[in-house]
């Protein structure tokens, strides 16, 4: 929300965070100076100020409470109920809280869009294009590769264009390990590489396990994330691969 907006405009809504550094932070210390030209100053001179800055900054101020208002999906005329004697106490203190310190309804309402999410999502769509555009990058310049460094499958290296099934069932997997493999599961583990991230996700399915390079077993059916350069293994380290991007 532009400061026009914020000070000029009665339409939608004002999260607290805008009404107090693009509102309140020129409002109330303007009041605080009128307070002080009426009752501590108390000239002819020093009432003139007063009621001029008073006129000045009434339709800000007015502007900044109606939109609050309607970020509790609330009309703007309820600001009238200060002009109820007695109660209007009771109103004011109400109105305050929420001008003040009350966040607004969590979501869209009658008056517009939940600003806290708007600005949220703004604020996430440079990061989600920059990630967009590394991603391309990569894609364009570098190949996800699993490479074989111990075990069955030492030297080999596995372009990952699609997701990799490593176990012993032809019928399953795509990278075989034979028969009398018997501790590798006939669908033992996945990974393939995530465009979107920039990482390669592990998952493992077998019995016996699949373990990072840190020794963490991993927990079935639950993705894992391995940047460039890392590995994981098969049972033990005898039966280790790592993961990598390589130039095109």
């Amino acid at each position: 929300m532009s400061y026009k907006e914020a000070l000029f405009s009665f339409e939608g809504r004002m999260s607290l965070r805008d009404y107090w550094l693009k509102g309140a932070i020129f409002i109330i210390p303007l009041a605080i100076f009128n307070n002080i030209l009426v009752y501590g100053v108390g000239t002819e001179a020093a009432l003139n100020l007063a009621m001029l800055i008073g006129l000045v900054t009434l339709w800000p101020a007015l502007a900044l409470a109606v939109k609050r208002m309607h970020d509790h999906n609330r009309s703007g005329w309820f600001l009238a109920t200060l002009l109820i004697p007695v109660a209007n106490i009771f109103f004011a203190l109400w109105i305050m809280a929420m001008i003040w310190f009350l966040r607004g309804t969590v979501g869209e309402n009658r008056f517009g869009p939940d600003p806290v999410e708007s600005a949220s999502q703004t604020a996430q769509q440079p990061q989600d294009h920059s990630m967009k555009k590394t991603a391309e990058v990569v894609q364009k310049i570098m190949r996800p590769v699993l490479k074989g460094v111990t075990g069955q499958y030492a030297g080999s290296e596995i372009e990952l264009t699609d997701r990799v099934i490593i176990g012993r069932d032809a019928g399953m997997a795509n990278l075989i390990y034979p028969s009398d493999y018997g501790d590798v599961s006939r669908q033992h583990c996945g990974i393939h590489f995530d465009q979107g991230s920039g990482k390669f996700i592990l998952e493992d399915y077998s019995s016996n396990g699949t373990f990072l390079s840190n020794d963490q077993k991993l927990i079935t059916g639950k993705s894992y994330y391995l940047d460039p350069g890392e590995s994981f293994y098969l049972l033990n380290r005898n039966e280790l691969f790592e993961v990598n991007l390589k130039p095109g």
